[in-house]
Order: C-alpha cells, then structure tokens, then sequence
C-alpha cells in the first residue's frame, strides 16, 4: 500500500470546555503497526467504558499516531476511537500533530502507548507541552522497560529476583547459566521473543531469537512450578501505599510459563484485537497464604520504591515449590480498561470501582501538573526527584 499523504491543513482545534478538566489519550505507535494495534484495543476498551460521571468532569480528546514505513509516523485526530473516526480522520505529519497537540492545552494526559517510544519519548513530551499525566515518568519507564535494568535495580533494594544474567549484541554474546533457562528480550512485551530452553543444545537458537528484536538480552534461572503471580501496588492520596488482591495464573509441566498466545488474540495479519485469557487460567483475587502475601507485598513496595514508580505498579512474581518467590520483570502501564490489571485487581478489593478509581487518577494527575509548581532558580538537577512515598 502506498503511504497516505500527510494533510497540510491544521487539525481543528476542539471548542474547550470551561467547566470540565481537558484529557487528552495519547494512543499508537509511531515505531510498530503491532503495537499500534494493541494500544488501540486498549485504548478503544477505556473510552468504551466512560460513565455519565466520568464525562460529566472530563472533557475527552483523542489523539492517535500512526505507523509508517516511510517518512516517519502521521498523527490524527479522531472525534471518538470507533472504527470509522479512526479510519476517516485526515492524518498529518509529525511536526503538524505536535503544533496540534499544543493547541488542544491538554491539562491531563493518559498515555496509551506500548512501543519503547511511546514509553519514554512520547511521555517527555508532557511535561514540555505543561501537562500532566497519568502513569510513571518517563525516566522511570524507560528503567522498567528494560528488564535487564530493572531487575539490578531491584535486586539492589533488596527484592528478590531470579540468577540470571544480562547479554549484548557483539560485547557479550555467551552465557554462564545453563538450561532450563529463560531467555528473553529486554524491552519487549508480552511475552514477545521468550523462550524456555529445556536443554543446554538449544540455549544458542533461544539467544539468537532473542537477539534478533534487541540488543540486549536477559538469560535467567527458570523458576518451576510453584506458581505465577502478578502483585500490584497503588498509591493512596496521603503517599502510602496500597497493595492490591493479586492475581495467579495457573502453570502447569504442560504450560509452564506465559507466551503472546496467552495474553492477546490477533488476526490473519498477527495484529492484537483484544484480550485471550482462557477460562480458568487466571484467578483474582489469588489464595494466598497469609504470611507470604506480607511478604510478596512488602518486596512490591520496596520495588515499586526503588524504580521511581508513581500512581501504580505491577509486578510479575515466579513461586517456587519452596515458597521462594523471584521478582521477573515489572509493568508501570494502565489503560484502565474495564479488564486491566491494575483495576481488576482494584475492583477484587469490593471497595474501588473502575470510573471512580479512573476519577480519582485524573484528579490527582490534573493537580501535579507542571503549570501548577512552583519551581526554585536555586535547584539545580538532571533528572526530576522521586514523588515521596511511604512504603
């Protein structure tokens, strides 16, 4: 298919709501059509689920970008995320959707973006353009993003994480842990490019599988069943913070760890159209015993602590047969979807509903933004401070 032509008009600049907060989804991919699909599935889930409550207070702007293969990505601006805006909206270059998204003067922004981009580059806009958004910064995203880094920082704060070892394209290509052995990416999601190594003559393909979406690698101990967990942290209004009812996925010797194949359903083109979990392959909230989910608990929040998270946290947990438990990798992303993980896991506490947690982010959000700081000329740093919390 041929590129579509970039429109060389201005998108129309929507009509701003005096009464009600601006909320900008930032959603898309500008680096994958895979991952510009998966966000939004998600994305499109979220606007789905908006009450009367919800809209009453927010005013909702969407914002998508595109994929290309040539001439770098193509912004638009759909009225709404139903199939037929998104196709229809005229599209634009880079430079007019970065002019147009400073027009909307966005107060709060929630980012719906999976790509590495979209993690980190696309986040730092926010801050540029004086708003404020939902979500971990875009330094500490770009820590979590990858799993190499993220699992050095943990161990440092004390959280347990498996034996395992990091590799780099041409520097460090061969590794010192044999099979079974998990090797992975490290910033893919969704389980993209994992393998199990069950015996040591097959550990060099899983390297080069590997290899071949990333420059850099993680090979770890794998962890048998056990069990899998997911733990979830939430901030409270007053910086503590909360742990959330968990989820367990069941393994088996038969399904011993979580492919893409688990996690999303695609199309005939391999594209993401939404969730795949099989019936009776998940449980939240888990049964966990009393002493190992203080335990699990107190880890997610040294965690969530040391990598600079803000609002939530997900963490991805291997239980051994011992009741050792290993911390693998963590997510920082919400689209706050009726089936995301961070407000299932809110929803199991039969105290947090899915519109008012949503609410309450916004707020909280729209109050932190950068037009409202007070910034000192005698403060000199590289990188912003940790939001204070109490673990």
């Amino acid at each position: 298919e041929s590129r579509m032509v970039a429109s060389r008009k201005s998108p129309m600049k929507s009509p701003r709501s005096v009464s009600r907060t601006r909320v900008v989804h930032l959603l898309g991919s500008p680096s994958s059509p895979y991952y510009e699909a998966l966000s939004l599935t998600y994305a499109r889930s979220c606007a789905e689920a908006f009450d009367e409550l919800t809209t009453a207070e927010f005013d909702m702007q969407y914002v998508v970008v595109h994929f290309a293969e040539e001439g770098g990505p193509l912004w638009s601006f759909p009225a709404d995320l139903s199939e037929a805006s998104v196709a229809h909206a005229p599209r634009h270059s880079s430079r007019a959707g970065v002019q147009a998204l400073c027009a909307l003067e966005a107060d709060v922004f929630v980012p719906h973006m999976f790509c590495y981009p979209g993690l980190t580059a696309y986040r730092g806009l926010f801050g540029v353009l004086g708003a404020a958004f939902l979500g971990s910064s875009a330094e500490a995203q770009a820590l979590v993003s990858n799993k190499g880094h993220a699992r050095l920082v943990m161990a440092s704060a004390g959280v347990p994480v498996a034996e395992g070892e990091v590799l780099i394209k041409n520097l460090k290509e061969t590794t010192s842990i044999s099979a079974p052995c998990i090797v992975k990416p490290c910033s893919e999601a969704n389980s993209i490019g994992i393998t199990l190594v069950k015996t040591d003559d097959l550990l060099q393909a899983a390297i080069d599988t590997a290899f071949a979406l990333d420059d850099e690698i993680v090979v770890e101990r794998f962890i048998p069943p056990g069990r899998e967990m997911r733990v979830g942290v939430l901030e409270e209004e007053d910086g503590s913070l909360r742990v959330l009812p968990m989820f367990e996925y069941f393994m088996s010797s038969k399904r011993p760890i979580r492919t893409p194949e688990d996690k999303l359903a695609t199309d005939d083109k391999g594209l993401p159209t939404g969730l795949a979990w099989a019936k009776g392959s998940r449980k939240c909230p888990a049964d966990v015993e009393e002493a190992l989910a203080a335990r699990l608990g107190e880890a997610a929040k040294r965690a969530h602590v040391a990598l600079g998270c803000r609002d939530y946290s997900i963490f991805d947990v291997r239980i051994d047969p011992e009741d050792n438990f290993f911390f693998l990798e963590s997510s920082l992303f919400c689209s706050f979807a009726p089936g995301s993980v961070i407000v299932t896991m809110s929803k199991a506490t039969a105290e947090i509903e899915h519109q008012a947690l949503l609410r309450t982010m916004l707020r909280r959000a729209a109050e932190r933004s950068p037009r409202h700081a007070k910034l000192s000329a005698k403060v000199h740093t590289m990188k912003p401070k940790r939001a204070k919390v109490v673990a």
